[in-house]
C-alpha cells in the first residue's frame, strides 16, 4: 500500500546558469532541495509550471517490459505541463543517493507531452542510472537547467502499482492501472489491487500461445506442456498450458478449455497484474453467450460470497485463432490472499465433500499450507459431527460455530434464486474455502455456467448443509428471509441490465469466434431466455418465499 507521497515546489537559485549553483554541467545544489515535509498532503503542481515528475513505479512486475532481457525496470515518467517546449539537454533527475540523469543533447519535450525514463542503473539517453526502492524512502529530484522544479517522496509501493498525479500534472495517488509513457487519466483505478484490471468486463486482453510442435501432442494428452505465453505484449517464457474440464473437454483442433502457467519454473516474479495462473473457459458447457460466468459470480461478489472475478480475452495458440475465452480467476493461494490477507499463510480451499453426513472425509484438499491448518480442521470437524444428527436447535448453534452463517445461507439462496443446478445443488461444481484466521468455513462458486436457465428452485438441494437447514424451521425462515433480501439486491444493483450490456459488447466477438460451439442465432436466443429469468426470478422468487411465509410479505 501507498505509505505517504510528498511533493514540495522549490524556487530557483539566485543564478541557475551557474554550475556551481547546479546550472549546465552541474548537480542541483543539495541547499537548494528542501526535504519533503512529512504530512504535506496532494500534490500541485510546480511553482514553475513547466516538467514535473508525472508517475513513478517503483515495483514493477508486468506493466512494462524492455525486449532486450525481457526484464521488468521500474520506471519514471516526466511531464510538460507548461505551455512552451522544454530541451531535453536542459532536464536532469536524481535521486536521494545523488545519482543523476541528464537528457541528451538532441530534442524537446512539447507541452502535454510525456518522457518515459526506465530505471534499471545502464548509461543511456533515457535510462536512469539509479533503480527505485519500493519499500519507501527514496526521494527523487528534477531540475530545469540546475533549477530545482520538483521533489516527490516514494512510499512503499506494492508489485504493480504507480504511483501518479490525477489528472497529469496535478495531484499525487496510488493507482493499479499504471500509464507509462502516456496520460494518466482524471482519475486514478477503482481500487489497488491490479487483479481487478485483468478481471473485467468491457475489455478484451489478448493471449498469445506459442508450443513447439513436438510437444504439441501432449496437450491434449492433459499433459502440462512447456510453452511461451504473451499477454497484452508482456512476454512469459517458460510457461505451460493444460488442457482441462470434463463437460467442457475439447482436443487442440477444436476449442479446448484451458489453464496457462505463467510460473511453471517457479519464479515467483512471473506474475501479469499479480496472477500466475489464467484459466480460460470455453462456453462449451450450457452458456453460448459467454456473459453467464461474468453476472452470476458478479451476483455472489455483491452479496459478500467469496467468489472469482471473470474477464475476457482473445486467445491465438501457435498463430492459430482460438476466438473468444472467459477469463475466470484461478481458485489458488493467490485467490485466497487478495480475499483473506491475514490467511494467506493458512487459509484452505477443498473441492468436492460437504459438512455433515460424513461429507469431511470426501473433501479433496487444493490449496493451503501444508500439512493442513490444524487449528481450523478441528473447528470444521466439530461443524461436521453438529451437521451429520438431527437438525436440532442446538446442532444448528453448533454448526455455526464452525461455518459463516451468512455466507452460506447466501450461497444457498444464489444458487435457488439463479436456478443452478449444477453447483453445490448438484452436488458437482463449487468449493469450501476454511479460514485460517476466523477458522470458519465457506461454500463458493466454482463453474457457474449453468445458470438462469430456468424458474427460481428455492427449497431442494442436494448439499448436505442445505438440506440440514431446510429440516430446521429456525434455519429454514432465517434462509427464506436472507432470499428476499438477495431478490432486492438482484434488482437494485440492475444485474439483468448488465448481463445486457456485457452480452452486446461481447456479440461482436462471438460472431467472429472461429471455433464457437453454437451460431451467433443460438447465442441470442440462449441470451434472451437466461435474460427474461434473471429479469422474472427475483419476482419469482419472493413469491415463492410468500407462499411458505405469508406473514414475511409486505
Amino acid at each position: 500500500m501507498l505509505a505517504f507521497v510528498l511533493l514540495a515546489a522549490c524556487t530557483q537559485s539566485e543564478d541557475p546558469s551557474d554550475p556551481a549553483n547546479g546550472g549546465p554541467g552541474g548537480d542541483p545544489p543539495a541547499d537548494t532541495l528542501p526535504d519533503p515535509e512529512p504530512g504535506a498532503g496532494g500534490g500541485t503542481v510546480s511553482s514553475i509550471e513547466t516538467v514535473v515528475i508525472n508517475e513513478i513505479q517503483a515495483s514493477n512486475r508486468s506493466t512494462w517490459q524492455e525486449t532486450a532481457t525481457w526484464g521488468f525496470p521500474d520506471w519514471v515518467e516526466l511531464y510538460n505541463a507548461g505551455t512552451e517546449p522544454v530541451a531535453l539537454r536542459d532536464l536532469s533527475l536524481q535521486d536521494g543517493s545523488g545519482e543523476t540523469w541528464r537528457g541528451p543533447d538532441e530534442g524537446t519535450l512539447a507541452p502535454g507531452e510525456h518522457l518515459f525514463l526506465a530505471a534499471d542503473g545502464v548509461e543511456e539517453d533515457f535510462v536512469l542510472p539509479f533503480s527505485l526502492a519500493s519499500d519507501g524512502g527514496d526521494t527523487l529530484y528534477l531540475a530545469i537547467q540546475g533549477a530545482p522544479a520538483d521533489i516527490v517522496a516514494i512510499g512503499t509501493l506494492e508489485d504493480d502499482l504507480s504511483l501518479g498525479r490525477f489528472p497529469d500534472g496535478q495531484a499525487w495517488l496510488a493507482t493499479a492501472r499504471p500509464t507509462p509513457g502516456w496520460t494518466n487519466g482524471s482519475a486514478p483505478s477503482a481500487t489497488l489491487d491490479p487483479a481487478d484490471d485483468l478481471f473485467k468486463a468491457y475489455e478484451m486482453h489478448e493471449i498469445a500461445v506459442t508450443v513447439p510442435r513436438r510437444d504439441y501432442d501432449d496437450i491434449d494428452a492433459r499433459i502440462p506442456t512447456d510453452c511461451e505465453v504473451v499477454v497484452d505484449g508482456i512476454y512469459f517464457p517458460g510457461a505451460q498450458i493444460k488442457n482441462t474440464g470434463q463437460g467442457s473437454w475439447d482436443t487442440m483442433s477444436g476449442k479446448p478449455r484451458l489453464v496457462l502457467n505463467l510460473d511453471a519454473r517457479g519464479d515467483t516474479t512471473r506474475e501479469f497484474r499479480g496472477v500466475d495462473n489464467l484459466e480460460l473457459h470455453n462456453g462449451k458447457t450450457a452458456d453460448a453467450t459467454r456473459a453467464r460466468d461474468w453476472v452470476t459470480y458478479e451476483y455472489f461478489r455483491l452479496a459478500g460470497v467469496p467468489a472469482s472475478r471473470v474477464g475476457f480475452a482473445h486467445v491465438t495458440v501457435n498463430g492459430d485463432d482460438y476466438g473468444l475465452y472467459v477469463l475466470v480467476e484461478n481458485m489458488d493461494d493467490k485467490w485466497i490472499e487478495a480475499r483473506f490477507p491475514a490467511s494467506k499463510d493458512t487459509g484452505m480451499l477443498f473441492e468436492a465433500g460437504d459438512i455433515g453426513g460424513s461429507g469431511l472425509g470426501a473433501m479433496e484438499y487444493e490449496s493451503g499450507p501444508t500439512p493442513a491448518w490444524a487449528p481450523t480442521v478441528e473447528v470444521m470437524q466439530r461443524a461436521d459431527d453438529a451437521a451429520s444428527g438431527a437438525s436440532t436447535d442446538e446442532a444448528l448453534a453448533q454448526l455455526w460455530t464452525g461455518v459463516h452463517k451468512e455466507a452460506i445461507l447466501d450461497y444457498i439462496a444464489i444458487e435457488g434464486i439463479s436456478n443452478h443446478w449444477d453447483g453445490y445443488d448438484a452436488p458437482h461444481n463449487y468449493r469450501f474455502y476454511a479460514d485460517g484466521v476466523s477458522h470458519l468455513t465457506y461454500l463458493v462458486p466454482s463453474g457457474v455456467e449453468i445458470t438462469w436457465t430456468g424458474d427460481p428452485e428455492l427449497w431442494t438441494s442436494n448439499g448436505n448443509l442445505a438440506g440440514f437447514c431446510f429440516d430446521n424451521p429456525t434455519c429454514k425462515r432465517e434462509y427464506a428471509e436472507r432470499v428476499l433480501l438477495l431478490t432486492d439486491l438482484l434488482e437494485s444493483e440492475g444485474l439483468a441490465d448488465q448481463y445486457e450490456a456485457v452480452f452486446d459488447w461481447l456479440l461482436p466477438y462471438i460472431d467472429a469466434d472461429p471455433r464457437k460451439f453454437a451460431t451467433t442465432a443460438t447465442a441470442r436466443g440462449v441470451f434472451e431466455a437466461s435474460l427474461t429469468n434473471l429479469q422474472n426470478n427475483g419476482r419469482e422468487a419472493r413469491q415463492d418465499v410468500y407462499d411458505v411465509y405469508p406473514d414475511l410479505e409486505p
